[in-house]
């Protein structure tokens, strides 16, 4: 088709259809685009992106969280439906725990007298005895915990309950951990050395270092606020 007949069909369709907002003209090559380039790309622009909220986001600020305290921070598993099956699965291994240390216990009693405890009952029957004290009595006070948090689905409150589970956890992990830590320096010696470590009548030495330590340093930091969600501002 040649130009001087495919200008005329344009002409003819620029008649029909154009509106006179639009500048339409021709030119000799029908290849070539016959609207005229705006300048102003920025109002196309504009008519293409979307209408401010319409994304519903909040990109637009510029402002940080920025947290007053520990119950300013979020729950954890609130936001992905795991709150409820963690600490329901947590509540059920530390009951399971607490049953195991309490049945521990009584059938040690039930098979030795309670009234030679110290001067007839053997170093490691006592041990079993110390860390099912410790264990239970942790698995007690965490169970609490979890229960709590279940109750009133969040945060623990108020902060002095809080700082009290944290207070009655510290002392008796901390006293766990130590008594392992004893146990199996007195099997190295016994092994090793042949030697057995006098803790004294009544395992005083045991007990004040495994259970005073730990209430020491659990005190210390109770003293310093640092049990509970402290304020960071």
């Amino acid at each position: 088709m040649s130009a001087n007949v495919s200008d005329k069909l344009f002409t003819s369709a620029s008649l029909l259809f154009s509106n006179g907002d639009v500048n339409v003209y021709s030119t000799a090559d029908p290849y070539i685009s016959r609207y005229p380039i705006t300048d102003n790309v920025s109002a196309t622009r504009d008519q293409c992106e979307p209408i401010s909220g319409d994304n519903n986001t909040e990109a637009t600020t510029d402002e940080q969280f920025v947290p007053g305290s520990g119950y300013d921070f979020p729950v954890f598993g609130m936001e992905d439906g795991t709150f409820v099956y963690l600490h329901s699965l947590a509540i059920g291994c530390l009951i399971t725990s607490l049953i195991s240390a309490i049945i521990t216990i009584v059938f040690s009693f039930r098979n030795n007298n309670n009234l030679t405890f110290f001067s007839k009952w053997s170093r490691s029957e006592r041990y079993v005895v110390y860390m099912a004290i410790c264990d239970g009595i942790f698995n007690f006070w965490h169970t609490i915990e979890h229960m709590h948090g279940l109750v009133v689905f969040g945060h623990v409150r108020p902060k002095e309950l809080c700082a009290l589970y944290g207070f009655m956890v510290t002392v008796f992990i901390g006293a766990q951990n130590l008594l392992v830590n004893v146990i199996a320096i007195s099997v190295f010696f016994i092994i090793y050395f042949d030697k057995n470590i006098n803790f004294g009548k009544r395992d005083w030495k045991l007990l004040l270092y495994c259970f005073g330590v730990p209430f020491v340093g659990a005190v210390a930091a109770a003293a310093g606020d640092q049990f509970g969600p402290i304020e960071l501002l």
